[in-house]
C-alpha cells in the first residue's frame, strides 16, 4: 500500500519543533518527533536574524528526531503569526471577473502595506446554511447572497527570506502555512458544531482565533503574550530571563505569601487578555448571532501553575479547557506541528484553509479560483 509521508516544521522565536506524520490508506500515525531550543536572537518576530545559527541548530533536530532520523525533504513550514495579516470579511455577490478587484480593494483598505508587496490566498464560505465539506449544496447558493472570505496576507521578502534559507539547507517546502489554521487542525479532527475560541498565549503575541463549522471566522492578535509575565518575575527577582521563566511555569499564579505581590501583578496582566477576550468574543457573538461554547487556552504560558484555577475564580461564562491532540504521550508543544502536516496529508483542507505554495518553478500561487457562489 501506498504510503505518504510528511513533515511540519514549526520555527518560533525560541525553539524548533518538528513532527513527521505517515498516511497509509485512512490512517494517518506519528513517526517522529523533534524538538530543541533556539538561543535568543537567532530568529525575531518570525525573521531570521542568525541564518548561520539557524542552520546548524535545524540540522541537529533533523538528525535528532525520535525513534529516527528524518530522511525527508519535503516539509510544511508554519509562518510566525507575527509576520501574517488574517482578515475575515464578507463582499457582494459579483461576476468572477470583478471578484479579484474586490479582494484588492479590500487589502488595500485594510492591510497597511503595498498590495505589490504582499503575497496573499484565500477561501470562500458562505455560513449559516451551507457546509463547506458538502459541494451538493453549491446550487443552492448561487444568486445575490453576500461572499464571505478567508484571506491571509503575507509580505513577499519574507516568504522568499525562508525559501532561501530552506532551499540553502537542501529542503524542499511544500507548503508554506498559517499558524492558527494548522493549531486548529493539529486539535480537532473537523470544524465544530458551535463556535470554539482558540486563545494561544505565545511569547510575544496572543492570538484569539474563533473557529465555527465553516472554519476560520474570527481572528484578532495580542500584543500581551507570555514574554510580559516572565519579564515580570524578572524584575521582581531581579534574575536573568531564563531563570524567570523557569519560575513562571513553576510558581505561575500561586506564590509563597511573601510574593504576594508579585502574585497579584501577574493575575493583573493576565486580567489584560480576558478582558480583551471577553471584548472580541462579545463582538463575535453580536455581529453573528452564534455562541462562543468552549474557550481553548494552549501555548506555553497557557500551562503556568494554577491558570485554570484562577480562571475558575472569573466570570467567563464560558467552559475552557487546555488544549490537546489526538496523540496520547505527546508534548503539547507539538500541536501545530502535527496540524501543519493534516494540510499536507488531507485533501479536505485545502477547501478551507488558505495558504501559501511555491511550486517547481518558484511561482507563488496567490489564490485558488473558487467559482461556487460567483453569479453567472
Amino acid at each position: 500500500m501506498f504510503i505518504k509521508k510528511s513533515v511540519g516544521l514549526d520555527i518560533s522565536d525560541h525553539t524548533i519543533e518538528v513532527a513527521e506524520l505517515k498516511k497509509s490508506g485512512n490512517n494517518i500515525r506519528l513517526s517522529n518527533l523533534g524538538r530543541v531550543q533556539l538561543d535568543k536572537g537567532v530568529v525575531v518576530n518570525g525573521r531570521i536574524r542568525n541564518k548561520t545559527k539557524l542552520s546548524e541548530t535545524l540540522k541537529n533536530v533533523l538528525k535528532s528526531t525520535q525513534p529516527n532520523a528524518v530522511k525527508s525533504v519535503d516539509f510544511v513550514f508554519g509562518l510566525s503569526e507575527s509576520c501574517v495579516f488574517t482578515h475575515i470579511f464578507k463582499i457582494k455577490n459579483t461576476k468572477e471577473e470583478m471578484f479579484e478587484q474586490e479582494i484588492l480593494k479590500e487589502i488595500k483598505n485594510t492591510i497597511p502595506i503595498e498590495a505589490k508587496r504582499l503575497l496573499y490566498d484565500y477561501r470562500i464560505f458562505q455560513p449559516y446554511n451551507y457546509n463547506v465539506f458538502n459541494t451538493s449544496n453549491a446550487e443552492k447558493k448561487k444568486g445575490d447572497e453576500d461572499i464571505f472570505v478567508r484571506l491571509v496576507a503575507v509580505e513577499k521578502n519574507i516568504i522568499f527570506e525562508w525559501n532561501d534559507f530552506f532551499k540553502e539547507n537542501g529542503l524542499n517546502i511544500e507548503i508554506f502555512d498559517i499558524e492558527s489554521l494548522a493549531t486548529f487542525r493539529g486539535m480537532f479532527d473537523d470544524f465544530p458544531e458551535n463556535p470554539v475560541c482558540i486563545v494561544d498565549i505565545g511569547a510575544n503575541k496572543t492570538k484569539i482565533s474563533i473557529f465555527t463549522l465553516f472554519g476560520l471566522e474570527y481572528s484578532f492578535l495580542l500584543s500581551i503574550a507570555g514574554n510580559d509575565f516572565t519579564d515580570i518575575v524578572s524584575k521582581y527577582f531581579k534574575i536573568d530571563f531564563e531563570k524567570a521563566e523557569k519560575i513562571k511555569q513553576e510558581k505561575g499564579f500561586v506564590y509563597e505569601k511573601k510574593d504576594k505581590k508579585l502574585e497579584n501583578e501577574i493575575k493583573e496582566k493576565f486580567k489584560e487578555i480576558i478582558n480583551q477576550l471577553k471584548l472580541n468574543i462579545d463582538y463575535f457573538e453580536e455581529k453573528n448571532n452564534q455562541a462562543v461554547k468552549k474557550i481553548v487556552f494552549i501555548g506555553g504560558s497557557s500551562k503556568m501553575n494554577g491558570l485554570f484555577d484562577y480562571l475558575n475564580l472569573l466570570d467567563l461564562q464560558h467552559e475552557f479547557q487546555l488544549g490537546s491532540h489526538q496523540y496520547e504521550n505527546v508534548n503539547l508543544e507539538y500541536i501545530e506541528a502535527i496540524g501543519l502536516n493534516f494540510r499536507n496529508l488531507e485533501k479536505r483542507w485545502k477547501k478551507t484553509d488558505p495558504c501559501f505554495i511555491i511550486n517547481s518553478k518558484s511561482n507563488i500561487k496567490l489564490f485558488e479560483k473558487v467559482k461556487l457562489f460567483f453569479k453567472q
